[in-house]
């Protein structure tokens, strides 16, 4: 018997009623409008503390910003960047007070590190990236399923968004649609939202004023950006938390318990064997505040996947090329695909490492596939 669903409040049902998308439209809807801070029915608790003091813009604190009259538009006790403001405390959005630094991390301008000495198809390099922000999580199913709820499952070009008819995974989908009203099945409320296509996760960054992180993006997110000397090897981590091997402790991944004659991996068992709330707090954290960069679902980015873009990109805020094939090493098929990072609940360790890419077709969908979002500044 399938678990009982919850469905969203009954002012945000008839918003999103009220804003279905319209025919020969690319706008699914203002979310400010439709569905008022969504991430507050998300199950994910928003622990950062703001003081009695935080709350104008000559707030104080112990991190040097004392009396410096940093601009704080929405009184939430952190600061609009701004040279000066610690990352720590920067609001990555100042108008509203629901974006503050548990949700949301500034990511400073600087050099990024990336890739690996021997790859082949992610060079070490060191590029340079624009200061932005990006999701502390992955996106949870409650405010994917209040985006279908106004979007629809299918775009106006007849791209799949959402998987609701699911028959290819052992672990059915988490959203419900019924008459065009989308519900998160109770006990998942804080996973990520799976069963997505590039397309959805694509729409859904832009429905809520941002986008999917660039493939730089997201590595500094997971791997931490270099220090105001320059890079050095201390910067390229091999994994969200450091050096340090993984195992379920560090990320919802799976390990290997049995080897070949050769000595490589056939056999794993994975550490929950599903998803896991996006604040679990046995998960990994990344040298920028965010959780989950490793396991638990791979990540869409915006990027087409292309082996030589790491040579033939430019240094300065790569923007991913223009189109993308990947070629799956195991069955040696080619497809058109955009990079996915981090690895999923049903993946090997491996996977979680910082620079280790792999293709997606734009259209698939599954139970360890998510996302999160990044906002440009």
């Amino acid at each position: 018997m399938r678990t009982p669903l919850v469905c969203l409040s009954a002012a945000l049902l008839a918003a999103c009623t009220a804003n279905k998308a319209r025919p020969g439209s690319d706008s699914f809807g203002d979310p400010a409008e439709s569905t008022p801070h969504v991430t507050d029915d998300s199950g994910v608790t928003d622990d950062t503390a703001t003081d009695d003091t935080a709350t104008d813009d000559t707030a104080t604190d112990d991190t040097g910003n004392a009396g410096t009259g940093f601009e704080d538009q929405d009184g939430d006790g952190f600061f609009a960047p701004a040279a000066g403001v610690d990352p720590a405390l920067t609001d990555c959005d100042d108008r509203d007070p629901e974006v503050t630094p548990a949700t949301e991390r500034y990511l400073p301008a600087g050099l990024l590190l990336r890739g690996e000495p021997d790859s082949t198809d992610a060079p070490r390099q060191e590029v340079q990236l624009s200061a932005f922000c990006l999701d502390v999580y992955e996106v949870t199913n409650v405010p994917f399923a209040a985006f279908l709820s106004v979007a629809g499952t299918v775009d106006v070009d007849g791209h799949v968004l959402f998987d609701e008819f699911d028959s290819d995974d052992t672990i059915p989908e988490r959203i419900a649609c019924d008459g065009g009203i989308c519900m998160a099945e109770a006990g998942f409320e804080a996973h990520p939202a799976t069963e997505l296509t590039w397309y959805g996760a694509d729409a859904y960054c832009l429905w809520v004023g941002k986008r999917l992180p660039t493939e730089a993006e997201w590595e500094r997110g997971a791997r931490g950006g270099c220090g105001d000397d320059g890079c050095d090897e201390e910067d390229a981590r091999t994994w969200p938390w450091g050096e340090s091997d993984p195992d379920c402790d560090h990320m919802n991944g799976s390990e290997e318990i049995a080897w070949d004659e050769n000595g490589f991996p056939y056999a794993f068992e994975s550490c929950v064997g599903d998803t896991s709330p996006v604040d679990d707090p046995t998960g990994d954290v990344s040298p920028e505040g965010l959780r989950g960069m490793a396991g638990n679902v791979q990540e869409l980015t915006g990027d087409w996947y292309n082996a030589d873009y790491y040579t033939d990109g430019p240094g300065t805020d790569p923007p991913g090329p223009e189109s993308g094939e990947f070629t799956d090493p195991d069955f040696g098929t080619v497809y058109e695909a955009r990079v996915a990072r981090g690895g999923s609940w049903a993946s090997d360790f491996s996977w979680g490492v910082t620079s280790r890419r792999w293709g997606e077709k734009p259209d698939a969908t599954s139970n360890g596939l998510g996302f999160r979002c990044a906002r440009p500044l």
